[in-house]
């Protein structure tokens, strides 16, 4: 299915902001060791739900440029790089289609 570029960076951006938002809330959990974090999918697909565990400093790789989100593996969409993969995610440099600021 086919997407425009425009909707799929704004789903991601929403995504991205309800991971942060929902662990602005764990920051204590994150504080006290914690090795892995559970985040929201942040693929283009509106309806995924899904979430993905990832290693603390995996996520904070994922973080560290505007254009990275993490996904499952297999929601990775057309024109995206694939970064890094484990077992259980992948991030991804989003494609250059589209404006992916935060």
């Amino acid at each position: 299915m086919e997407r425009r570029a425009g909707s799929v960076e704004s789903i991601r951006r929403a995504k991205r902001r309800r991971n942060e938002r929902r662990h602005l809330l764990d920051a204590a959990f994150v504080a006290h060791g914690a090795g892995e974090l559970e985040v929201g999918c942040e693929c283009g697909d509106e309806r995924c739900g899904d979430v993905v565990r990832i290693a603390l400093d995996a996520y904070a790789a994922a973080r560290s440029d505007p254009r990275y989100f993490v996904v499952c593996p297999g929601h990775e969409d057309t024109g995206d790089t694939v970064i890094a993969r484990g077992a259980r995610f992948a991030f991804v440099r989003a494609g250059e289609t589209g404006d992916v600021r935060d």
